[in-house]
């Protein structure tokens, strides 16, 4: 597996997927465009766990892939991102940029969001209204934006 190659991809798709986010948002679809902005973070954090590939080596087992490969589970979830690993990847890097723990819970809020809307009770959703949404979607783009050009001035 190209771990740098498949990193770099990741990376770009984090820009383009915050492109997509933007255009949704413009048009009013804000469920869309929360799930444009999870996905963002979502492959933005595999751009850094691939690239900091030795912070998750104490992730053990393996994992069988189709057609019976089998490569390191630390490696899969790198590549993979699964949602239910986002959290662990996020504290194990955090200490190359202590926001990226944030930022990940932030973007699960917003994937919850994505599925159940606002909820003024608190129970399904994080979001009171589709106004509060709004705006932290908008401030979450702004953040990855910055940490991807900060990062990786090529990409942006």
């Amino acid at each position: 597996m190209d771990l740098e190659g498949l990193s770099e991809k990741r990376a770009s798709e984090a820009v383009v997927e915050l492109e997509l986010a933007e255009k949704l948002l413009r048009a009013g679809l804000l469920r869309n465009a929360a799930g444009k902005v999870f996905q963002a973070w979502r492959s933005y954090l595999s751009h850094l766990a691939l690239s900091n590939i030795d912070k998750l080596k104490d992730i053990e087992e393996r994992r069988r892939l189709p057609g019976g490969r089998v490569i390191e589970r630390y490696k899969w979830i790198a590549a993979a991102m699964p949602t239910n690993m986002m959290s662990q990847v996020a504290v194990k890097l955090s200490d190359i940029d202590r926001d990226i723990v944030e930022l990940t819970l932030a973007a699960l809020a917003i994937h919850e969001y994505q599925y159940n809307g606002p909820d003024r009770e608190g129970v399904i959703s994080r979001f009171y209204d589709d106004e509060t949404a709004e705006r932290a979607i908008k401030v979450f783009i702004e953040r990855v934006r910055d940490k991807i050009s900060k990062r990786n001035r090529s990409i942006v």
